[in-house]
């Protein structure tokens, strides 16, 4: 695993991170594989549209900011990268400044990172809830 992998799938994790907070779901375009698996809260979505779309879907008002630390990566004989790391969401709902930064869940992610013609992006994410507060969740 060289340094500059990592630093580009940190990258990877921070486009991701930033275009889910800012609403930016047109982003994931450029996180994710055309053909990506991506499973969380007991759903799997099949594809970068489905994915866009399941978010586009959410109502909208609600503030989130996600960090990620401990990212554990393993080169794979195929050329993929499996990585393993530790999200926290803070989310509050109206105007900004939101009055509270309750934090809505804290979760393990379970990735497979390939490089495509262009840059390394996310084939496959799995997102383990390992605290949850339902209270907060999206709708």
């Amino acid at each position: 695993m060289t340094s500059e992998i990592r630093c580009e799938v940190e990258q990877l994790n921070a486009r991701y991170a930033w275009s889910l907070d800012l609403c930016n779901f047109e982003g994931f375009r450029e996180v994710f594989t055309t053909d990506v698996m991506y499973t969380s809260r007991g759903q799997t979505l099949n594809g970068v549209d489905e994915v866009i779309a399941s978010f586009t879907r959410r109502a909208p008002g609600r503030t989130t900011r996600h960090s990620w630390s401990a990212l554990n990566l393993e080169a794979r004989v195929d050329g993929t990268v499996a990585g393993r790391s530790i999200w926290v969401c803070f989310a509050g709902s109206g105007p900004l400044p939101v009055p509270s930064t309750d934090i809505y869940t804290v979760a393990d992610f379970h990735d497979t990172y390939t490089f495509t013609a262009q840059r390394w992006r996310i084939a496959r994410r799995t997102i383990v809830p390992i605290f949850r507060d339902s209270a907060l969740a999206p709708r």
